[in-house]
């Protein structure tokens, strides 16, 4: 093999056999995340924590007020 060959093929064989041993690597470190419903489960609220109704949310305006003349 010539020089210029040589040249642009080992860095390739570096770049590649590096690639591969950090896939490896990273494999083996994945932390496994729980299904999004379960994470969602263990937010919410209990069922028997909870003291009456929740609030409409919707706020009631005040009565207009009766002009005088």
């Amino acid at each position: 093999m010539s020089n210029a060959l040589l040249f642009l093929v080992i860095p390739v064989l570096v770049a590649v056999i590096g690639s591969l041993v950090l896939s490896v690597a990273s494999k083996q470190r994945q932390i496994v995340d729980p299904p999004f419903t379960e994470q969602l489960r263990a937010l919410a609220p209990q069922a028997d924590s909870r003291t009456g109704g929740q609030p409409s949310g919707i706020v009631p305006l005040d009565e207009p007020l009766a002009e005088e003349d």
